[in-house]
């Protein structure tokens, strides 16, 4: 396989079920929210900047068993909802 890049630390997740890229924040940038398995679901907020994304941060809910996440507008109020 060819190498197409250098790749991009995001950290460590224990049994991470899905990605998903949204502006979730509404910068103009995507933010990756994560799906993890037995622990607090994760945002990285984007930095447009060489790393391209913040810390990740727990999203409310704490410890959960998430299998899958979608990111839309909802009730059309113009923000993301997870």
């Amino acid at each position: 396989m060819k190498n197409v890049g250098t790749g991009i630390d995001i950290g460590e997740f224990d049994n991470p079920y899905q990605f998903v890229l949204s502006d979730v924040d509404n910068d103009g940038g995507l933010d990756l929210l994560v799906a993890t398995y037995g622990q607090a679901n994760q945002l990285l907020r984007s930095t447009n900047q060489a790393n391209p994304f913040e810390a990740p941060v727990d999203l409310p809910g704490g410890e959960t068993k998430t299998r899958g996440m979608a990111a839309c507008d909802v009730n059309s109020d113009g923000n993301v909802d997870v």
